[in-house]
């Protein structure tokens, strides 16, 4: 197993990209404050970033909320629709050079040389549809192995985004190109309309010229490594890439008073009509911060202020997928709290239920980050669902996007 486990490593590592060119931006997260309120937080968090000469200003996501309503497109099924986006940061506090313009592509390479492009010229901060449509969360940072000029193919290494999702923290997150398109951008717009099966951004106009390539990655298996090598993995992603330097808030993983919890196995899809070896699997690997010695000491002992950082790394290669940090500390629920939450809703016992950590964009979670339990009822033979709050669902769907 050790063999096999430094064979993999090793492979993954001479086969990592070399950093070549890096646009950062400085953005305020903030989470939104309910489970519609996507929009209204990545609009907040762009307007309150505009660089020099451009004045940020903070507006509550309520008063966004009712601006974003007024210019909605009025086609059904949305929360903010892409030109309620536009028109409410327009209305409220426009960009200090130029307007916002409304970017659709059928093609997600076309796409996202448009946010690398003016992200690079102007240093403004993009808010893009994710999940199919479903959500809402603004791309302020990336790597590429040239300057995305005019004309320019520039390759995505890899792409930071500040999620409004959890409710009331949000994340920060960076991942690698093919984490971002096979999973956040994995799919255009499903709501019938005008952005129908299109990948959206709203971005400076005019458009430019070019294109970004990248490399898919193979992401699916059929034999998962274990949980200490997963965290073995993490470990050696942390020093080998500088995970700690990739953002300020990632700073938590020099802390030498750094601690884990035991690393989570989620499964990338609900069961319905799915076998195992048809998605990708990952492990989330929690961290926290510590200077307590008796909790230092103990084996299962739980943080004061819980989760500050995770890093995720694929299920079956160990290769590093993703690092991410939240505004405010989480706890993560395990299974065995998990299948008691569900018991108890449920009025059974533990022994007749299984539960499966998963992760698909839907009402119960808009990040991989924070996956949801998927409780099998054996003897029913049905499914309900219990989040990160500890709450539980019969459904985890929900048809309005833009949320």
């Amino acid at each position: 197993m050790l063999r096999r486990l430094l064979l993999v490593m090793c492979i993954v590592l001479l086969s990592w990209p070399i950093m070549a060119y890096e646009v950062q931006l400085t953005v305020p997260l903030y989470g939104q404050l309910n489970n519609i309120y996507a929009g209204p937080a990545s609009a907040q968090m762009v307007m309150n970033s505009y660089p020099p000469p451009g004045t940020p200003m903070y507006f509550e996501q309520s008063v966004i909320w009712t601006s974003i309503q007024s210019h909605n497109s009025g086609e059904a099924g949305w929360a903010t629709d892409p030109q309620g986006m536009r028109g409410a940061m327009l209305e409220l506090n426009p960009p200090p050079v130029g307007t916002w313009s409304i970017l659709s592509y059928p093609v997600k390479e076309d796409l996202m040389f448009q946010v690398l492009f003016w992200m690079n010229y102007n240093n403004y901060a993009v808010p893009t549809l994710v999940n199919g449509g479903y959500h809402w969360v603004v791309v302020v940072g990336y790597e590429t192995d040239i300057e995305p000029t005019y004309g320019s193919d520039p390759e995505l290494i890899e792409i930071t985004i500040n999620n409004p999702w959890p409710i009331g923290s949000g994340q920060t997150e960076t991942m690698d190109d093919d984490i971002w398109y096979d999973t956040y951008w994995a799919n255009p717009v499903q709501n019938a309309g005008t952005w129908y099966n299109k990948y959206v951004a709203v971005i400076e106009p005019p458009e430019a010229e070019g294109t970004v390539s990248f490399t898919p990655v193979e992401r699916r298996g059929l034999e998962e490594i274990s949980s200490e090598a997963a965290l073995q993995y993490a470990e050696t992603w942390i020093d080998q890439l500088n995970l700690a330097a990739k953002d300020p808030s990632y700073a938590a993983l020099d802390d030498q008073a750094r601690e884990n919890y035991g690393p989570l196995l989620v499964r990338e899809g609900l069961s319905f009509g799915k076998t195992a070896k048809d998605v990708p699997y990952y492990y989330i690997i929690p961290y926290y911060i510590t200077t307590n010695a008796e909790v230092l000491s103990a084996v299962d002992a739980k943080a004061v202020d819980g989760v500050r950082v995770c890093v995720i790394v694929n299920a079956f290669t160990g290769r590093y997928e993703e690092v991410a940090s939240f505004h405010s500390p989480i706890d993560y629920i395990y299974k065995d709290e998990a299948l008691q939450i569900a018991a108890k809703a449920l009025g059974v016992e533990t022994k007749v239920l299984d539960g499966t950590l998963v992760y698909q964009a839907c009402a119960l979670s808009q990040s991989r980050v924070t996956p949801f339990w998927e409780i099998f009822y054996r003897e029913k033979g049905t499914f309900v669902y219990v989040d990160q709050l500890g709450k539980v669902y019969l459904s985890p769907f929900s048809s309005l996007y833009g949320r």
